[in-house]
């Protein structure tokens, strides 16, 4: 096979990764979604306790089903799955922080600045070069990134921006962490230990105000764990069965949702600077997905 048929090969779609992509972009949206709405009842480190503790099930029982009974749960890196759970509560507790504070697609657009942080965390900690898309997605994202906060108008309060920033860069260190753990680790084991130690990091904001949660809302609580386990699980199959550079530009279909999760249920409207830093960031991570 030549070189150029094995360039256009990896943006081959499967149909079946697709539809799984698709469905894991939407649990990913929706999970968010019903995060906001409780956002105000509850706080983050709560929620975050939730979505991990509850997340951890997916993932069990497909190994206890891979394995026809208990699974080997070994790991010869159990500091890098540390690190990646750090990580990850970080970046989820920073995001449900910001949440009542800002329209929930503009929350889903500032994450998307996550792709763009990759590079430069990858070429620090990696030792990864740094390719010359990314010096043109860079600035074309930093420009998306100010026309989404729109400095000018006062309808989203920097500070909750600035939240979501920070939760992209902590979703983005995690990213570079499950690469390291990837060499060697299933990705099911590594959800796994990813939601038992995330979730013991969230319980050390048992202190700080949690809440007992009503019949209703520990029925969304659960809800938030077990459909983010089961959207990390069909991701992963997804890009098991098509290349992810191919698949990339469907993670972007989470906008749509979250804007018409953010009408449906909290009344939001989106303006033309937030769509308009949309399409920016979004060219943006396209470009980066596309170069790896």
């Amino acid at each position: 096979m030549s070189a150029d048929a094995e360039n256009t090969s990896i943006y081959r779609l499967a149909p079946p990764a697709v539809v799984l992509m698709l469905a894991a972009v939407f649990g990913f949206a929706l999970i968010e979604a019903m995060a906001k709405g409780l956002s105000g009842a509850f706080p983050p480190g709560e929620i975050t306790f939730f979505r991990m503790a509850f997340g951890a099930l997916p993932p069990l029982v497909f190994l206890i089903i891979k394995a026809r009974g208990l699974p080997d749960l070994r790991t010869s890196k159990p500091l890098g799955h540390a690190a990646r759970a750090l990580s990850f509560v970080f970046s989820f507790f920073l995001f449900v922080a910001a949440l009542p504070f800002i329209d929930l697609a503009q929350a889903a657009t500032l994450s998307y600045t996550e792709v763009l942080m990759i590079g430069p965390l990858s070429r620090l900690l990696l030792k990864e070069r740094i390719t010359r898309p990314y010096l043109l997605a860079a600035p074309l994202g930093f420009i998306g990134t100010v026309l989404v906060l729109d400095p000018t108008s006062s309808a989203m309060p920097l500070g909750a921006g600035a939240l979501v920033l920070l939760s992209a860069l902590f979703g983005a260190l995690g990213v570079v962490q499950v690469r390291r753990l990837g060499a060697t680790e299933e990705p099911a084991v590594i959800a796994f230990y990813l939601s038992v130690i995330a979730s013991g990091i969230a319980l050390l904001s048992l202190p700080f105000g949690w809440k007992v949660p009503a019949a209703g809302d520990l029925a969304l609580l659960f809800l938030i764990g077990l459909i983010g386990g089961t959207a990390q699980l069909v991701m992963t199959a997804a890009f098991k069965r098509t290349a992810a550079a191919a698949l990339h530009p469907f993670v972007y279909t989470g906008l749509i949702w979250a804007a018409f999760f953010g009408w449906l249920f909290f009344g939001e409207s989106l303006s033309g600077m937030t769509v308009m830093g949309a399409v920016i960031i979004i060219a943006a991570a396209a470009i980066m997905s596309r170069s790896k």
